[in-house]
């Protein structure tokens, strides 16, 4: 396993499979650590999205892009 530096360069698919759809193949761990992965915002205002339901979102919304 890479360490340090290393590992920011890293595909995120390398470390968590499932990550890898809708478009998100190519985003590496930097890009997920400060926060410029192009991930949807997830809703949850309501208090009641449990760690099930956001991976569910996450693995299932295409990247979103700022215009």
């Amino acid at each position: 396993m890479a360490t340090g530096s290393a590992i920011c360069i890293e595909r995120v698919a390398t470390y968590w499979p499932e990550f890898e759809q809708n478009g998100t193949q190519n985003v590496k761990v930097k890009d997920l650590l400060s926060h410029r992965a192009r991930l949807a915002v997830i809703d949850d205002d309501d208090g009641i999205l449990n760690v099930e339901d956001i991976l569910t979102v996450i693995y299932h919304r295409k990247l979103f892009f700022f215009h």
